[in-house]
């Protein structure tokens, strides 16, 4: 067992992180929109912009344990650009899900967070914090 942890550490640190910023976000973006009355859209952009400052940090120094000075300036243009593109994806597959399928956005924005974690890993784990 702990030889399987180790051989998958990262992934399953990647996942605990991602669980985090995930309630983060679900959790800004009902307050957002529930709370202060925010077109969901709206409220989903800015949670979004928050949760990735906080899975920056959480990837470099917690799950792919970077130093945290080193490179940090270049990894992080290279992470804002990936997630605005993520942010792009989010927010088009957000609208797609609750506007023609119907979906509540809490749960709609679960799915499609999970869909971008596994984008987001495979981009981590081999470019931004190789």
């Amino acid at each position: 067992m702990k030889q399987l942890f180790h051989q998958h550490r990262s992934v399953l640190k990647f996942f605990a992180a991602g669980v985090v910023v995930l309630f983060f976000n679900l959790a800004l973006l009902y307050l957002l929109t529930d709370i202060l009355k925010n077109w969901y859209i709206v409220s989903s952009i800015v949670a979004y912009a928050f949760a990735v400052v906080l899975n920056f940090f959480l990837q470099k120094i917690w799950v792919f344990e970077n130093n945290p000075s080193e490179n940090a300036e270049k990894q992080f243009l290279v992470y804002v650009i990936a997630a605005v593109s993520n942010a792009i994806m989010n927010t088009v597959l957000l609208y797609v899900i609750v506007e023609y399928g119907h979906v509540h956005y809490l749960l709609s924005q679960v799915t499609v967070t999970l869909f971008l974690a596994i984008v987001n890993y495979y981009l981590n784990r081999n470019y931004i914090f190789a």
